[in-house]
């Protein structure tokens, strides 16, 4: 996973109750990885214009599946 790519909360990130505010209200919601470090926990991800950045596990995201 790299800078730019488009995620979503893998099954994993739904069931964890750090993200529970992500996947109540917004299911299929789509975030945009705005960084990346080198821990596990060090994606650094943006999931609208109006929220304020949040930290991921790598389990805790999925890349979008892009429907044609």
């Amino acid at each position: 996973m790299k800078v730019g790519d488009l995620v979503e909360l893998s099954s994993y990130g739904k069931k964890r109750k750090y993200n529970v505010h992500l996947s109540r209200h917004s299911y299929g919601l789509v975030a945009k990885v705005i960084k990346v470090g080198l821990g596990m926990s060090d994606y650094r991800v943006l999931w609208g214009p109006e929220m304020h950045p949040s930290h991921h596990w790598r389990e805790e995201l999925k890349f979008l599946k892009q429907k044609i």
